[in-house]
């Protein structure tokens, strides 16, 4: 199972319910210990409560300098998958990364990071397993061809 920023702490919720054989989380953490230290601000002032639905659709103007530098073709395509996200299902997500208390990890996760993730810097990581020179959050567009290489050695892998 592989899971990308909210899906990677899905992937780590999950991997302590049911065995899985593989665990891949990519732009996301692990452990609360990762998170960066500006998001006990905004759980300690929970500004995304009191902003309504429709700044959520949107606020892609706000966030893109958190994404780095986006082609005209990425932009677009960013911008549409906020348009197309439900603002409640962002209002809840927040909520839950925010407010996340993980298990104790019951077994290996493979981690993929990339060096200018500004949302989870990469700095905060422990033990990452493939740490991509140049990635950012979105890194699963931008380098996708590293970061399918480094999905291909893990999955290959059969001595994990």
């Amino acid at each position: 199972m592989a899971g990308v920023s909210l899906g990677g702490i899905m992937t780590v919720e999950i991997s302590s319910l049911i065995p899985l054989r593989k665990a891949i989380i990519i732009s996301s953490v692990k452990s609360p210990a990762e998170i960066p230290k500006y998001f006990a601000f905004f759980k300690r002032v929970p500004v995304y409560k009191i902003l309504p639905l429709k700044f959520y659709v949107n606020m892609g103007w706000l966030i893109k300098p958190i994404f780095g530098n986006m082609t005209k073709s990425v932009w677009r395509l960013f911008k549409s998958m906020l348009s197309g996200t439900s603002p409640t299902f962002m209002k809840w997500a927040m909520h839950a990364v925010l407010h996340w208390v993980p298990k104790p990890l019951p077994g290996k996760i493979y981690h993929l990071m990339g060096t200018r993730d500004f949302i989870f810097p990469h700095k905060n990581i422990e033990g990452a397993d493939y740490i991509i020179k140049g990635g950012t959050h979105d890194m699963v567009y931008k380098k996708g061809e590293q970061v399918s290489a480094a999905l291909q050695a893990i999955l290959t892998d059969e001595t994990a």
